[in-house]
This record gives C-alpha cells, sequence and structure tokens, in this order.
C-alpha cells in the first residue's frame, strides 16, 4: 500500500501544479515575458487536465463498484461499517447513509449478527483472508451469501478492520435443492413400490436385454443383490428358456409403441420358479430408449405390500464459484462502435478474448456472430447508451472457442467533467445455474414417465378436485367403472374428507405445493380400505391441475410395527449425514458401512471393514492419534454429538481432505449404546477455496494495472492509498 501527503481536494491540487509551474518558470529567465506567459498558460492547462482525467477515473472505479452485483464493505475492528456498495445496501433494503457508522446489528437480526462479527474476528485474529458460506437473516428473510474477508492493515502492520466481499447464491443453492428433491421423489417412488421395477437396454451388443436400473424388490424377489444384478443381463440370469425365447417378439412390439403385459418365470437363486406378471412399455433414458417393466409376484396377490424403504437424497454440496467479468467502454461513431478501456481476467476466462481482440473485432460480431442475436445485442447495447443503468439482463454470448455461455449483464453510465460518456458492466456467468435448471426440467420428464406407468390409483383432478380421468388400477381397487368415477369429487370414494379439508388442499395445491398425506377410500360394495396419497399439482393451458397417486397400504399397517427398527436407522441416517454412512455398537466389531464407502473413496464392501480398526488404519498417520482422541473422549464422556476434518486414505493409495460426524446414543446410564454417522469428501471445496483466493488477488492486482493514477482518501481528508502510477508521478 502506497501513501503520502498529498491533498486529496482537486482545487488544492491545482494550487500545487501552479506552484510546481512558478518554480519551473526561473528555468525559463531567459524567455521573454509574452513566451514565457504562453508556456505557463499551456503548462497550467496540461495540469488541469490530468486532474481531470484523475477525477474521472475515480468516478470509474467508483461506478464499477457500485456495479458489480456482489457486495464490497470495509469494517474497522469494532465491526461498524466504513465503506459499503449499492449491492450490499440492496441486500439489507437500508440506503448506504444510514449503514455507514453502524454494525451488523443493524442489518441482521441477533443470530445473524453474531455469527458474522465471530467470523470477522476470527479473520482479525488469524490476520489471514477467510471465506464462509453464510445463513443471514435480514428484516425476516433469510438468504445465502458466500463471503470472502480479508484482514484491513494500516502502514505500521496494524490490523484496523476487514475489507470483503458478499455473493448472494441463494437462487443457486434452491436450484440445487430442488434438483435433489426431484430426483429423491423419482428414487423414493421407485424404491417403494411393492413390484419389482427394472429398466433395460435391448440393443446392448454385448449383454442382451441388460439391466441399467433396477429397485431393491428387483432383486430381493430373486434370492440377489442389488449390485449382483446391476448390468447383467436379464434373459440369462433370470428368464427361464421358455420365458427368454420370445423376447425379440416382444422388444419388437414395444418399439412399436405398445405397453405389453405377459407373463414370464425367473430362476431364483435357491434353484426354484418365481411366476411373474410383467407390463413393460419404452421410455427416454440417457438419450436413448429403454425398456421399462413392472414385475408382480403371481404367488403373492393376496399379500399387500413389502418392507418399506426409502433412498438417501441425492447429495451435491460442492458449490463452484461463478467467475464474474469486469469492464469499462466508450461509444465510437463507427466500427467497432465501443473501445474497451477495462476487460478485466475473468473477462479473458469468461470470452475467451483479450482486450486488443475484442476492440479490433468488436464486442458484437465477436460475442454475437449469428445475424439474429448481433441485431438483438446491437438493440440491448443502444439501450444501454441511452437508460445507462440496467441489472441482471439475462443474455447467450459465443466464446472464442465457440462455446455457448449463459450471462447475467449489469450496467451503469459515468460522465467524465469532458462530458465523454462511458459504461461500467459487469458479467456473471450463470450458465451452470441453467444447466442445473435443465437437469431439474429433464429429472421430473423422467418422474412423470414412471408415475404413468405404476400399478397404483392413479387420479387427475381439475382445478375444483373434480375428478377428470383414472387409471385401471384406481377402478378395480374401488370397484367401479370409469364412467362412475369421472366427474365425481373426492367424496364420493373417500369418507373421511370434509369440506374444509378440501378447501385446506385446494390452497395448498395453489400454491404449487405437493401433498402426501393418509385418508381411507371406500368400495362400491361398502368396505373401507386405508391409502397413502400423493398430489402434484401443475398447469395445463393455464389451469392449475393435479395428479395423485392411492397406493393401497392395509399390509402396511399390518407390518408397521416390525419396521420401527428399521425406520429408526434410517432416521438416525439422515440426521448424519447422506454420504459415507457408518453404523456401530460400542464393544464390538460390527461396523456397518454404507455403498458411499465405495461410490466416495473407492473401497469395496469387505469383511475387513467391520472391524473399527479398519478405519483407524486408512487415517493418515499425522492425523491418526489426534481423530482417535477426540473419538473416544466423546465416546466415553456425555456427548451426543462427534465431528472431526482429517486425511482418510483410498482405495488407489491417495489421501483426501474429509469431514467426518457421528450421532451417539446413550441409555439411561449415559452409556453409549451406538453411533451413527457419515463421512463427506471435502477436498473439492478446499481447492474452491485456494482459487477464490487467486482469483482475489487477480482482482487487488487490477489497480496497479491501470495506467492512470488512482488513489483513496479517509473521511478526515488524508490518502490512504496510491496505485503504482500515482508514486511514479510523485516521485515516492
Amino acid at each position: 500500500m502506497y501513501q503520502c501527503q498529498l491533498p486529496n481536494d482537486p482545487t488544492e491540487l491545482r494550487k500545487l501544479a501552479s506552484a510546481k509551474l512558478k518554480r519551473d518558470s526561473r528555468l525559463t529567465s531567459s524567455l521573454t515575458d509574452d513566451e514565457r506567459i504562453r508556456e505557463l498558460h499551456l503548462q497550467k492547462c496540461e495540469l488541469e487536465l490530468k486532474v481531470a482525467e484523475l477525477e474521472r477515473v475515480n468516478s470509474l472505479l467508483v461506478a464499477a463498484i457500485n456495479g458489480t452485483p456482489d457486495a464490497l464493505f470495509i469494517k474497522d475492528v469494532d465491526g461498524k461499517y466504513l465503506l459499503l456498495n449499492q449491492a450490499g445496501a440492496k441486500f439489507v433494503g437500508q440506503p448506504i447513509d444510514q449503514l455507514l457508522g453502524k454494525d451488523d446489528y443493524s442489518l441482521f437480526d441477533s443470530a445473524s449478527a453474531e455469527n458474522v462479527i465471530a467470523h470477522d474476528r476470527s479473520v482479525i485474529k488469524s490476520r489471514k483472508a477467510k471465506t464462509d458460506e453464510q445463513k443471514l437473516n435480514s428484516n425476516g428473510v433469510v438468504r445465502t451469501y458466500f463471503t470472502s474477508k480479508s484482514p484491513f492493515v494500516n502502514e505500521a502492520g496494524d490490523v484496523i478492520g476487514i475489507v470483503g466481499t458478499a455473493r448472494d447464491i441463494t437462487g443457486l443453492k434452491n436450484a440445487e435443492a430442488k434438483l435433489k428433491e426431484s430426483e429423491s421423489r423419482f428414487r423414493t417412488l421407485a424404491e417403494n413400490l411393492p413390484d419389482s421395477l427394472y429398466v433395460l437396454d435391448p440393443h446392448d451388443p454385448e449383454v442382451p436385454m441388460r439391466i441399467l436400473f433396477s429397485n431393491a424388490a428387483t432383486a430381493e424377489r430373486d434370492g440377489y443383490t442389488h449390485e449382483e444384478i446391476l448390468g447383467k443381463s436379464l434373459t440369462q440370469l433370470l428368464d427361464t428358456p421358455g420365458s427368454a425365447e420370445h423376447a425379440a417378439e416382444r422388444i419388437a412390439r414395444i418399439e412399436r409403441g405398445e405397453t405389453i403385459e405377459f407373463e414370464v418365470e425367473h430362476r431364483h437363486r435357491l434353484g426354484h420358479t418365481v411366476p411373474y406378471e410383467v407390463r413393460a412399455v419404452a421410455i427416454p433414458w440417457e438419450g436413448r430408449w429403454a425398456i421399462l417393466g413392472i414385475n408382480r409376484d403371481c404367488t403373492s396377490r393376496k399379500r399387500d405390500g413389502e418392507t418399506l424403504r426409502r433412498s438417501h437424497a441425492f447429495q451435491d454440496a460442492l458449490i463452484r464459484s461463478v467467475g464474474q467479468g469486469l469492464s469499462v467502454c466508450y461509444r465510437l461513431p463507427s466500427f467497432p462502435y465501443t473501445n474497451f478501456t477495462i476487460w478485466n481476467d475473468q473477462m479473458v476466462q469468461l470470452t475467451g478474448y483479450t482486450r486488443d481482440e475484442i476492440n479490433q473485432l468488436g464486442c458484437l460480431a465477436a460475442l454475437h456472430p449469428e445475424p439474429e442475436a448481433q441485431q438483438a445485442a446491437a438493440k440491448l447495447l443502444e439501450q444501454i447508451w441511452t437508460v445507462g443503468d440496467l441489472r441482471s439482463v439475462e443474455q447467450e454470448i459465443v466464446r472464442k472457442d465457440g462455446q455457448r455461455r449463459t450471462v447475467l449483464l449489469s450496467t451503469s453510465k459515468v460522465v467524465s467533467e469532458t462530458n465523454q460518456k462511458a459504461v461500467v458492466a459487469s458479467f456473471t456467468d450463470i450458465t451452470e445455474l441453467k444447466q442445473s435448471e435443465q437437469a431439474l426440467r429433464a429429472s421430473e420428464a423422467r418422474y412423470r414417465t414412471f408415475v404413468d406407468h405404476v400399478s397404483d390409483g392413479l387420479f387427475l383432478h381439475g382445478p375444483d378436485g373434480t375428478v377428470l380421468d383414472v387409471n385401471r388400477q384406481a377402478c378395480e381397487s374401488l370397484g367401479k367403472t370409469r364412467d362412475e368415477l369421472v366427474g365425481q369429487l373426492p367424496y364420493a370414494f373417500d369418507p373421511v374428507i370434509t369440506p374444509d379439508r378440501m378447501q385446506f388442499l385446494r390452497l395448498e395445491l395453489d400454491d404449487g405445493n405437493q401433498l402426501n398425506f393418509e385418508t381411507c377410500h371406500q368400495r362400491s360394495d361398502g368396505t373401507v380400505f386405508p391409502v397413502e396419497v400423493r398430489v402434484r399439482p401443475f398447469t395445463e393451458n393455464g389451469q392449475r391441475m393435479s395428479l395423485s397417486l392411492a397406493s393401497d397400504i392395509t399390509r402396511r399397517k399390518l407390518i408397521e410395527n416390525e419396521l420401527r427398527e428399521s425406520n429408526e436407522r434410517f432416521r438416525l441416517v439422515v440426521r448424519a449425514t447422506n454420504d459415507a454412512v457408518w453404523d456401530w455398537v460400542p464393544g464390538t466389531k460390527e461396523v456397518w458401512w454404507s455403498e458411499g464407502m465405495n461410490d466416495l473413496f473407492g473401497h469395496s464392501p469387505s469383511p475387513e471393514q467391520a472391524d473399527p480398526a479398519w478405519w483407524a488404519k486408512h487415517i493418515h498417520p499425522d492425523d491418526r492419534e489426534r481423530v482417535q482422541g477426540e473419538f473416544f473422549r466423546a465416546v466415553d464422556g456425555d456427548s451426543l454429538q462427534w465431528s472431526s476434518e482429517y486425511r482418510f486414505l483410498r482405495s488407489d493409495g491417495e489421501y483426501v481432505d474429509v469431514f467426518d460426524r457421528g450421532q451417539i446414543l446413550r441409555d439411561e446410564h449415559g452409556q453409549a449404546t451406538r453411533l451413527v454417522g457419515a463421512m463427506m469428501d471435502i477436498s473439492k471445496s478446499r481447492r474452491a477455496e485456494a482459487e477464490l483466493r487467486a482469483s482475489e488477488r487477480r482482482f487487488r492486482d487490477l489497480a496497479d494495472a491501470i495506467p492512470q493514477i488512482v488513489w483513496t482518501a479517509r473521511p478526515d481528508g488524508g490518502l490512504d492509498h496510491l496505485n503504482a502510477r500515482a508514486t511514479q508521478y510523485c516521485g515516492l
């Protein structure tokens, strides 16, 4: 950081320049009076133009700070705000002048403020830059921010505050949550079907009728594990010779778009055969068509249900930093129509073009090569020059390598003292967010396809709940025909529902909420049976419709007591984590690991994993003593939780950073009776943090790269920062 005692007032700078000219004029005593006067005027004008340029550059920097969608701030050691840009004020919904001099209790609720202050203090104490992901409550609205903070050090090396940025990542987090929820619904539907469900590839050249996906019931009913049948041939592993000989004919019918039903026999692992009723249909699957099959065990038609299962929600906790580009441009009367004076490294990374290349080719032709897109971009550029300030306008650009990226464009227009107009523009890459939205839509389409072919009762309802259509299973379960059900309200077959309950359900569906509840259905002969109803709203032709699936849960009600222990384990696992889950009873050599141990770290299931010593052996030698000590102190003490970060050995010999967390169950005497936990691979997060810190350093170097004089001043008028050009000019 550079400092000097130059005045920060432009008028004072002009006086200093005039004084310098008077001293220089003594060296020109050989000139005539008219020549000296003329020379002095020329030099004075030159200095005044340099002062004006300094003011213009300063206004550009202010506009750049206020033009970015990220919050930029400086606090003193007491946590009071010394500087805050417009984005930061917008986050909390208060004007900047009302926030300067205030602390975080004026911006957030008490819990959020204490969280922010604690993080600030850790930065000041460690004297190191830190990042954090925080959920903050401002005026009753909770949003998620990714913050980066560094110590603010004075000339003497003392920490006098912090400098930081905050990015609102609520939208990205919500999109990821919705994607996981959609995938979870699909998995939950498949895993909770009492019948066998599988997806087959009929055209695999090496494995005929290859099993691409199956639920748990598919393997269990034939005596296999899920891993043993996945990727195998259905016809070779399970079908009897008599069943397999008609496979080609059935594939041809399915290819023609038919939904076919037939009977087959499977060879059980123990040698006996199991008869099935099969319903098969063609579905899209990962860019190709496949066969969806649902098998019902004919030997157990009078029994209803299988052990209820739930799948672990997909984990995608890694949040990648979205690079933001910054540019400043001036308008030109002819091609290339814009001249960029600032084009930072993030813009080069985002577009693939350098500043010289974009000025030579023109931003319209380079970033929007198609004629139609170029015309739309030209209209937007004209709007920018006319209006100036735009916020979060979505655009698609084409990189130098031909790759397409989706960005959010925000602009601010500034005018210098010489009436020269410039535009400061920031570009935020949201391509990954758009891809997440597309993945969500694809997952929704796959979810709907599976729902259309399940064997549960299906009801299509209008906005007021009137039944518009039903499937065959709905008619069979109620003992009524389709004509008897269409046009009826749920009162006709649900004796439990009331008008108030119906109104409540309509309001929930109008708000876009999906419903899951238990009720009763009444058959035409008057008998009543319990059902679980799942309702999903959707819009068609501008009207809110809803699709409900009703599952007969009579059998489930009878076996709920037998499922209590299994449900308890599931709840504990959910509380712990969705990664590499483990379960251990202290004092035994019976450690259970989930499939995540293989997925994350490459360790296939083996008998050795049941011994706690196997886990300790794979901890890095430098971490082992510390981790084991913390673990057994928590077990032997009275803690209900344990967590630790350490390095864990993968099957390929590489150590990765993990975060391990567990829940400790204790009996009435306080003794640990069971531990359930999970390990999370945080290596990518560590690398992302390092990349973010490198990006921050590049941004701080921007000021020194600007060829004009750049300086900042404190409220008392003293200068506290000069860039390299300023110190060169002053000779300091």
